[in-house]
């Protein structure tokens, strides 16, 4: 019994803890480099003249897509798509953009975005 009741002290002093730190947080719960892709391309798209008609490397793991890890939350992604341009031909362009995911608003942003 006394060892049921230390038990049971034990877990309410744990709980009694503070809250998860933001460093924690981060750590735990930041998106892979394949979502940070697959929001690079919705970024991309958003810039395109016809985001209807774009087409990018199949996967992060593709050999014509880069990223790196800028930091836990922050991946740079450099790769290609091929998309109309204003004249209706089809053309290939490079893009680079940085995607960041905040952990405690639950949202991706990105910046730094280039498309040559």
């Amino acid at each position: 019994m006394k060892l049921l009741a230390v038990a049971a002290l034990a877990l309410v002093l744990a709980g009694c803890g503070e809250s998860e730190s933001y460093d924690e947080k981060m750590a735990r719960t930041c998106g892979t480099p394949a979502q940070a892709y697959q929001y690079s391309k919705a970024a991309v798209k958003s810039h395109l003249k016809s985001p209807s008609s774009a087409n990018f490397p199949g996967s992060v793991m593709d050999d014509a897509v880069e990223y790196e890890e800028v930091n836990r939350c922050t991946t740079t992604i450099r790769a290609h798509v091929d998309s109309q341009n204003t004249y209706g031909a089809e053309v290939r362009s490079q893009y680079q953009v940085t995607i960041s995911y905040d952990v405690f608003k639950d949202s991706w942003s990105y910046s730094d975005l280039s498309i040559e």
